[in-house]
C-alpha cells in the first residue's frame, strides 16, 4: 500500500472526455478517497493539503489536493489565459482574484469550495484543518444532482421543440 495505490483507485488518469459530468465524479472519486477509512486502508495520511506514505520520509511520496488536482480549478485556469491571451488590458490582479469565479461548482451551485456556510470552515478549509472530506463531497455530489437536472431539462425542451416543428 502507498500513495501510488491510492492514486491508482481513487485519483485515475485524466479522462480524455470534457464532459463536465465526468470530471465532477473523478473529482468525487478523489475526496471520497480522502475518507480516513480510504487513506488507512492505504497506509496513506493527510498533513495540510497533501497525502503521505506513512511508513515513509515524507519528501518522497506525497499528493497535493490542490487546484492541479482538481478539474474544476484547471478549467477556471484554462479560462483564465484564454481571458489573458484575448485582452491586454485586463486587470491581472483582480482577475486572479475573482479566480473561483470562473468554477463550474460555483456557477452552478452558487458557492465554491472556498466559500463557508454559517461561519463554519468552507468546504476546501474542513478538509486542510480538520481532514473531514465531507463538505467537499457534499458539494460535488449537490453540483452533479444540479448538473444532471439541468441536462433532463434540457432534453425536455429539445424535445417539446422537436415534437412542435414535427
Amino acid at each position: 500500500m502507498s500513495v501510488e495505490t491510492w492514486k491508482k483507485e481513487f485519483y485515475p488518469k485524466k479522462p480524455n472526455s470534457k464532459s463536465l459530468l465526468v470530471l465532477a465524479k473523478r473529482c468525487l472519486k478523489k475526496w471520497e478517497g480522502t475518507k480516513k477509512q480510504n487513506l488507512k486502508k492505504h497506509k496513506v495520511i493527510p498533513l495540510g493539503h497533501e497525502l503521505y506514505f506513512e511508513d515513509e520520509n515524507h519528501d518522497k511520496e506525497w499528493f497535493s489536493l490542490n487546484k492541479s488536482s482538481c478539474p474544476f480549478c484547471c478549467l477556471a485556469e484554462e479560462k483564465i489565459e484564454e481571458i489573458l491571451q484575448k485582452n491586454e488590458k485586463v486587470n491581472i490582479p483582480e482577475l486572479r482574484r475573482n479566480f473561483c469565479d470562473y468554477c463550474h461548482i460555483k456557477k452552478a451551485v452558487g458557492r465554491g469550495c472556498d466559500i463557508s456556510v454559517n461561519d463554519s470552515f468552507s468546504p476546501w478549509e474542513s478538509f486542510f484543518n480538520n481532514h473531514d472530506p465531507l463538505p467537499m463531497i457534499d458539494l460535488i455530489n449537490e453540483y452533479i444532482k444540479i448538473f444532471k437536472k439541468s441536462k433532463k431539462t434540457q432534453r425536455n425542451r429539445n424535445e417539446k421543440f422537436s415534437k412542435k416543428r414535427n
